[in-house]
């Protein structure tokens, strides 16, 4: 009897042993699971968080790139209204000017048409030029906008003037209107991020080239 009591205390001892180390063991497995699912869940929280950044930067970079070429094509179309609304208002001015000299020689030409034309010539330049401006002004700097439409202002009050009869206005309000081109120009360039040193200055004077002379109407 009490070699079976004996016994069954080893027994019981054994599995109690057994028990506890199981346990243990258990505790142990349990713990490392449980750590192992923080770090899973961490470099989860990390890899979402990873491509909400890279979502965004490159959805932010898109929009730099489009609202880059935005800005470089409306500054190359106004670089090229400036060009034409200059040779629109020489083309101006030429004609009236041959206008007045056939005039006050006496001569019986006609220039009507010539004068329809570069008027005509004048005012799609102007609207051109008005609309790649307002292109412009959604994308570029205060200051450009602001040298863009004295250029334009400048431009429209002289051939309003010319159309009156005022044709000295041309060749006193080329200084002003040369300058205001190399303005205009240094700014498309500054906006453009190529470097130039150029500067107009504000004193000095530009001579006014001589016009092409239109031939005759034919009478």
């Amino acid at each position: 009897m009490n070699s079976v009591l004996v016994a069954l205390g080893i027994m019981v001892s054994a599995f109690a042993g057994f028990l506890a180390g199981y346990m243990k063991k258990k505790g142990e497995n349990l713990a490392i699971h449980e750590d192992i699912q923080k770090v899973v869940d961490q470099v989860k929280a990390v890899t979402e968080a990873t491509k909400t950044i890279e979502n965004r930067l490159s959805g932010e970079l898109w929009d730099r790139q489009k609202h880059w070429e935005m800005k470089k094509e409306a500054l190359f179309e106004i670089t090229r209204r400036i060009s034409e609304l200059d040779d629109a208002l020489l083309s101006l001015y030429t004609v009236f000017q041959q206008e007045a000299k056939s005039i006050a020689e006496g001569s019986n030409d006609s220039w009507a048409e010539s004068k329809y034309n570069s008027t005509l010539k004048w005012s799609n330049g102007q609207k051109a030029y008005d609309q790649a401006n307002s292109v412009a002004a959604v994308v570029c700097t205060n200051e450009t906008t602001k040298i863009f439409d004295t250029f334009g202002a400048m431009a429209g009050t002289t051939a309003s003037k010319m159309s009156t009869g005022d044709l000295e206005v041309y060749k006193t309000s080329q200084t002003d209107l040369y300058k205001a081109i190399l303005f205009a120009r240094k700014a498309i360039r500054k906006e453009l991020g190529v470097h130039d040193d150029s500067m107009p200055q504000s004193s000095g004077s530009f001579e006014v080239p001589a016009p092409a002379v239109p031939a005759a109407p034919a009478k």
